[in-house]
């Protein structure tokens, strides 16, 4: 399951063959936050794969290192603010 800003985004759940579920959601810009549960069911499948993408870019591998708040969340410039 993936979850933004508390609300559900993909419901994955259960157990059953690996599969591919996609969903959309649109944030303005800020802080966000994202929660992932899973169940990894039997060892011989992939557990999880979270892929992302912007506006008109191409799926990746979500990685946290991309998306770590500033330092100082006061100071974060966000495109045509």
């Amino acid at each position: 399951m993936l979850y933004v800003d508390d609300k559900l985004v993909i419901d994955n759940g259960g157990l059953h063959v690996p599969m591919t579920v996609a969903g959309k959601v649109q944030l303005a810009g800020g802080i966000h936050t994202i929660r992932v549960p899973y169940f990894q069911g039997l060892k011989y499948h992939v557990g999880l794969v979270l892929k992302i993408a912007g506006p008109g870019e191409e799926l990746r591998v979500f990685s946290t290192e991309e998306f770590k708040p500033p330092a100082d969340p006061e100071t974060w410039a966000f495109p045509g603010k």
